[in-house]
């Protein structure tokens, strides 16, 4: 979860690397925490952030938001991306790095507990 909230909320990227947009200078006069042309940042976005989720199962990992704000977030058209949940080819390498780093030591030690 760490690599796809740094893409979110620090990179400003989504899981295809694309930006997720930035704010127009109209916005700025409007809000005077948010600068024009300053990349959006997904943590502006409280209740985003705040209703994220991990789902793991058998098959797969779902990362998601239960916000109620979604379906507006994915129609809007000021977003650059709308690919907010996976994460990028360089983070899944990572990922997959320290996992097969310490899969040995995770079944070892969830065997022997």
């Amino acid at each position: 979860m760490q690599y796809q909230m740094d893409q979110l909320f620090v990179q400003s990227i989504g899981a295809d690397g694309i930006s997720l947009g930035r704010y127009s200078y109209t916005t700025a006069k409007f809000d005077e925490q948010k600068k024009g042309g300053q990349p959006f940042s997904m943590i502006d976005t409280q209740d985003f952030f705040n209703k994220m989720f991990i789902k793991v199962n058998r098959v797969n990992i779902e990362i998601g938001s239960r916000t109620t704000h979604l379906e507006q977030m994915l129609e809007n058209k000021s977003f650059l991306t709308t690919d907010f949940f996976g994460i990028t080819t360089e983070n899944e390498i990572r990922l997959k790095t320290l996992i097969t780093k310490h899969l040995g030591e995770w079944i070892v030690n969830g065997i022997s507990d």
